[in-house]
């Protein structure tokens, strides 16, 4: 991948967490990113791609909030990521 640069240093879970502090960070990130450098070009690995789409389907659908959930390890439970 031809990247520059990453959004989030590569302990930022220690600090936010996996979860919502995990989405807040990246969103935060994401938006002062813009603000400091215009538009660029954010580079997904895996099936992260897939989960984006779902949620940007499910919006354009008409669900204002879509409900997306993520395995914690830890608890083996499915915790629910709020999203804006």
């Amino acid at each position: 991948m031809p990247v520059d640069g990453y959004l989030l240093k590569p302990d930022f879970t220690s600090q936010a967490g996996y979860h919502e502090g995990a989405y807040a960070a990246a969103k935060t990130a994401a938006a002062e990113r813009v603000k400091d450098a215009g538009n660029f070009e954010l580079y997904l690995t895996g099936l992260t791609v897939a989960a984006i789409g779902a949620v940007d389907g499910m919006r354009q659908s008409g669900i204002e909030h879509p409900v997306v959930r993520n395995f914690d390890a830890a608890t083996k439970e499915f915790v629910r990521i709020q999203l804006d």
